[in-house]
């Protein structure tokens, strides 16, 4: 306790200078404590002394407004609650917990559906979201397996055009060499020509006027020849029925 008093007011000449009442309550109801008695029971003086306290009237009087504190406290009234008011204030308390609870349940319930109403939306909305993007890639797949086909048939028609221009080649290349080849046979045979006609004796060639001559002489043979006598004329046809030669005057006479 001393060591309490010296922490509390420290070591001063004159008690009137340091004690408080707060601390000095505390230490009384401390010394009251260690020794098993009443604050009533406590003697001032001994407080002093195991307190290491001058005592002076200062301390006197604040302890004597501890004891009476304490007395007090001591001395209120116990009033005595009935059994069935008792009884009656906890069923009102129970009756309050059950309606402060079922309001907390209900509460708890309102925030907890419009989670799950939030958490359901967000799901529809996410589900939604994926079977718009599995719709999409369904229809990126079709396109890129139709595109794929088109390229196969091009690829296809690419290699047809291709043979075909090969063997549109080859064919031009062999008419490129038959056509050469002709164009030397025909220098060849123009050449034996020329040759050949220089060769020819010219008495074998009959000339121009001599030929014509024999060619009139041919169409004289062959064609009907008109004489005339006097007044008469033969034709080179035989009459129908005498078979001779019809006149100009038979003629007449028809």
């Amino acid at each position: 306790m001393a060591r309490l008093a010296e922490s509390e007011f420290g070591i001063m000449k004159k008690s009137s200078d340091w004690v408080r009442q707060p601390g000095l309550d505390k230490m009384l109801d401390q010394l009251v404590e260690e020794r098993g008695c009443t604050p009533a029971e406590l003697i001032p003086y001994d407080a002093a002394k195991a307190l290491e306290i001058e005592p002076s009237g200062e301390f006197y009087r604040k302890v004597r407004d501890w004891k009476q504190r304490r007395a007090a406290e001591c001395d209120a009234p116990v009033m005595e609650v009935p059994p069935h008011v008792q009884a009656e204030f906890r069923k009102t308390v129970d009756r309050f917990t059950d309606d402060a609870m079922n309001s907390f349940i209900h509460a708890v319930r309102l925030i907890g559906g419009d989670f799950n109403r939030t958490a359901m939306l967000r799901v529809a909305d996410a589900e939604r979201r994926a079977e718009d993007a599995r719709a999409e890639a369904d229809g990126l797949l079709d396109h890129w397996a139709a595109a794929e086909a088109e390229r196969d048939a091009a690829q296809i028609r690419v290699a047809e055009l291709v043979h075909a221009l090969a063997d549109a080649q080859r064919h031009e290349e062999a008419l490129i060499v038959r056509l050469e080849e002709r164009d030397a046979l025909l220098r060849t045979v123009k050449l034996m020509t020329v040759d050949t006609a220089a060769t020819v004796i010219p008495d074998e060639v009959p000339s121009q006027s001599t030929a014509s001559e024999k060619d009139g002489a041919e169409v004289a043979s062959t064609d009907p020849v008109d004489r005339r006598q006097g007044d008469r004329v033969e034709m080179p046809f035989a009459d129908r029925t005498g078979g001779e030669h019809a006149t100009d005057g038979d003629l007449d006479e028809d």
